[in-house]
């Protein structure tokens, strides 16, 4: 996953909203393990480098994932949020 090549980029999660629809969206969730946590603008600058511009996600910032009580992802959560 490119967004996990980007320096500062702990962990990451990929969803596409609303898929196959004229306003779907790839959604990139992501945590920062860089001391100041790195800026959304600044790993979207930095995605621009490595992906078409078709390609280049909605990057969002968050402190932790949202876990399911299996300790998966709770992508559902993470939807509600955006």
């Amino acid at each position: 996953i490119a967004v996990k090549k980007v320096e500062g980029v702990d962990k990451v999660t990929i969803i596409c909203y609303k898929p196959g629809e004229v306003d779907q969206a790839l959604l990139a969730f992501y945590t920062s393990n860089s001391n100041p946590a790195l800026a959304p603008d600044d790993l979207k600058h930095a995605l621009t480098s490595l992906l078409q511009p078709y390609m280049l996600p909605q990057v969002i910032c968050l402190q932790d994932f949202p876990l399911l009580v299996n300790g998966k992802v709770d992508r559902q959560e993470l939807l509600r949020m955006y």
